[in-house]
């Protein structure tokens, strides 16, 4: 037997705002981690000239794949910020009809009961 769960607007909001705050942490991590680290490479490629040609290839791919996954984390981080926007505007388009709706129904009530 298969259960079914139903999640509410609010546990949707909770769970995108927890994802956003999930990747904006990871992407400050990465970004401190990169700023601490990628000078300290780049100065023992230009530093020590008795490394060989593969530690120093070695060295500049691992640098820039983690520029790569910085750029990643970045656009993942940036594309949920917007997601979280876009669904909040849809969420306040949706209360807004709805209450343009309500108003319309209760001046309709209200002319009515004018009438009678």
């Amino acid at each position: 037997m298969t259960k079914t769960s139903y999640y509410t607007d609010q546990d949707f909001e909770r769970y995108m705002a927890h994802s956003g705050k999930k990747q904006k942490i990871q992407f400050y991590v990465w970004l401190g981690a990169s700023l601490v680290v990628q000078p300290a490479i780049y100065g023992i490629l230009f530093a020590d000239n008795q490394m060989n040609f593969i530690s120093r290839c070695f060295l500049v791919m691992i640098s820039l794949l983690a520029l790569v996954c910085l750029a990643g984390l970045w656009y993942s981080y940036r594309s949920t910020e917007k997601s979280i926007q876009s669904y909040r505007k849809m969420r306040q388009e949706q209360r807004d009809e709805v209450n343009a709706l309500l108003d319309e129904v209760e001046i309709k009530r209200r002319k009515k009961l004018n009438q009678d």
